[in-house]
């Protein structure tokens, strides 16, 4: 259906089950509840912003022409977000929003509120290979052991570990390292990697064999 048909549903939407919905036309929208997955076709204008209301909701973006944000806002989201790639898209999170427990594929840019504190595991945070904007001062929390060399980092502040009770080993680069604040969430477990360091770096809380390895 086009955008325009799903947003004239202003009254109850009863839908049972998994449903999914493929949506044509321009403009923003909101996920609705009822409706788990969408696929949205293109913009002529070649850009929208995608706002998901439901932590388990799914959208799936297939313009080659179109730059998508998808605002997920300060959820705890478990769903699937998926960039078509060819024109980067954009992941938008809130302070406290958490990404850990979905799946993002596609979205080369991450945007954070200023002042956020979000969630997400070290492959996720890789795989933003493109702009990292974070204005103010922002902490990314990491939930699972992983090498975030490859990470666009100079926008975030502090990189934590989860307090969860399991071991995170998290590896980075000096260069990404420099001037942060490097944060283990459990003393005595977690730790941190960074390689080719000549200092410059701030390790609170961490009894877990930090390594700095001066290359």
């Amino acid at each position: 259906m086009t955008l325009a048909q799903l947003q004239a549903f202003t009254g109850t939407l009863t839908a049972a089950g998994t449903e999914t919905v493929t949506l044509s036309g321009n403009g923003n929208f909101s996920t609705i509840t009822n409706i788990e997955n969408y696929v949205l076709g293109d913009d002529s204008t070649n850009a929208r912003t995608v706002t998901v209301t439901g932590a388990g909701h799914s959208v799936t973006a297939t313009s080659t022409t179109d730059a998508v944000t998808f605002d997920a806002g300060t959820l705890a989201y478990t769903g699937t977000l998926t960039g078509e790639g060819t024109v980067a898209d954009t992941l938008s999170l809130g302070n406290g929003a958490s990404i850990a427990g979905g799946t993002v594929s596609g979205v080369a840019n991450l945007t954070l509120a200023t002042g956020a504190s979000v969630t997400m595991t070290a492959t996720q945070l890789s795989g933003f290979t493109g702009v990292v904007t974070a204005a103010g001062t922002e902490t990314v929390t990491l939930t699972a052991t992983g090498d975030v060399s490859a990470a666009s980092l100079g926008a975030i502040e502090t990189l934590a570990t989860a307090n969860d009770t399991a071991a995170q080993t998290i590896t980075l680069t000096a260069a990404q390292a420099a001037g942060k604040t490097l944060t283990a969430g459990d003393t005595g477990l977690d730790r941190f990697v960074v390689t080719g360091s000549a200092g410059s770096q701030a390790v609170t809380g961490s009894a877990g064999a930090d390594t700095l390895d001066g290359g």
